[in-house]
This record gives C-alpha cells, structure tokens and sequence, in this order.
C-alpha cells in the first residue's frame, strides 16, 4: 500500500500543467486510473485478509473450546459417585467452571493469535518489500 500510494501522492504533488508539458495527457489519465486500480486492489486484498484470519482464528477458538469442554465433560462423567457430594464439586459449580475456564482458552485462541499472526505476515511483507526495491 505504501508503495502505491507514495507514488499517487507524487502524482497529485505534480501541478498538472507541469505534468502536462512533460508528458501526454492520455498518459496522465492512465497512470492516474492505474495508481487507483492498485489501491483498490490492496484494498480487497487486505480486506480478504482480515476476513480469513477472522474465519480461520475463530473457527479455531471455537473448535478447541469445543474438545475441551468434550473432554472436560468426559472425564467429570467417569468420576466415581461419591466424588459429586463434596461441596466444590456441585453440578452448579462444575458447569460453571466447564463455562469459564474453556471460554478464555477461546479467548487466548482468537484474540492473541490473530495479531501474532497478523504482525508476523507484516514483517514477511516489509522483508518482501525491501527486497525487491533495495536488494
């Protein structure tokens, strides 16, 4: 994005009779619509971005606490009888901490990893970017 832009800002910095006298006006509308084209391609491209790492993280967070508490609930089920008639395991305080405890591993799933994820693809693009400008 910053590529693009910084060269549409140049464009615009450009008194337009100057711009003209270098080069042709059809040039001059082209190279616009192009420098526009490609911020709305960067755009969709992070806009597409975002929603698959919503989709994806979420899908996660859900899909875990999902096993979790599938397995949480199995083991509790496998508890001998007498285990249920101490006050702290009560069915109530069972299925509160069944409720609690899987929905901030959730929490530790989509809202940590997202912009772990996020920041890390941003370094691989500026490395990228480097690269190919200044190598």
């Amino acid at each position: 994005m910053a590529v693009v832009f910084s060269k549409f800002m140049v464009l615009l910095a450009i008194p337009v009779d100057e711009y003209f006298e270098m080069y042709s006006e059809e040039y001059y509308y082209e190279y616009r619509t192009k420098l526009i084209m490609g911020i709305v391609g960067v755009a969709c491209c992070t806009a597409t971005g975002v929603f698959m790492k919503d989709l994806y993280f979420k899908r996660l967070g859900a899909n875990t606490t999902y096993n979790i508490r599938k397995e949480l609930y199995g083991k509790i089920i496998e508890k001998n009888l007498g285990w249920f008639d101490d006050r702290d395991h009560s069915s109530g305080v069972l299925t509160s901490s069944i409720a609690k405890d899987t929905s901030i591993i959730n929490g530790i799933s989509t809202e940590s990893l997202g912009p772990l994820f996020e920041g890390g693809m941003a370094i691989t693009g500026g490395v990228i970017v480097a690269f190919i400008f200044c190598w």
